[in-house]
């Protein structure tokens, strides 16, 4: 939900997402193919390019995001004696469940019983737990999850999260700086 009071995503925070992600050893340079406009057979004069993200441990970006949100929760968090939870059916609940394995914490995913079961099943792999409940059900019990003081959910809408999914665009930006647009493929 748009909030207009919150806070802007700068350019530093990006820019400090760097460092973490080049450190952390869970996220990985990504290839760029150039001039993709000729392998999907196009009839243009723009010169496409095309990020391979895919080919990131979990599949996509998001554990970009992840990763740098992880670098910038609480102490307690970090130390693990905070029950992580987070809302999705998608691309950031595998980065996150990624995240916590590797993190050797604990987690949930809350996820619409509308999704997938191949999709819980993966998450469940990575060792967090997965609570499936109609879409309706989910916020509110995430909430009452939130009530108990060992929890704490990680989410899309996080400063953290999209300064580390924005670092995609800058490494696009500095392998082509004659880019004159770009357009990211964000998903949720």
């Amino acid at each position: 939900m748009y909030d207009p009071d919150a806070d802007l995503l700068t350019i530093e925070q990006i820019s400090g997402a760097r460092q973490v992600l080049q450190t952390s050893g869970l996220c990985h340079h990504t290839p760029l193919l150039h001039h993709v406009q000729t392998l999907c057979r196009l009839d243009t004069d723009i010169d496409l390019y095309l990020k391979l993200e895919n080919m990131q441990n979990t599949g996509s970006f998001k554990i970009r995001g992840v990763v740098n949100q992880m670098a910038h929760i609480p102490d307690s968090a970090a130390r693990g004696q905070t029950h992580l939870i987070s809302m999705s059916a998608g691309n950031f609940g595998k980065a996150f469940a990624y995240m916590v394995q590797q993190k050797g914490r604990k987690g949930t995913v809350f996820m619409p019983d509308t999704a997938p079961v191949n999709r819980a099943e993966l998450i469940k792999s990575y060792g967090v737990a997965v609570e499936t409940l109609p879409i309706a059900e989910l916020d509110p019990a995430m909430d009452k999850c939130l009530r108990n003081s060992n929890m704490m959910k990680l989410n899309q809408d996080n400063i953290d999260i999209m300064a580390g999914n924005a670092r995609v665009m800058v490494w696009m930006w500095r392998e082509c700086p004659h880019l004159s647009c770009s357009l990211p493929w964000t998903g949720a």
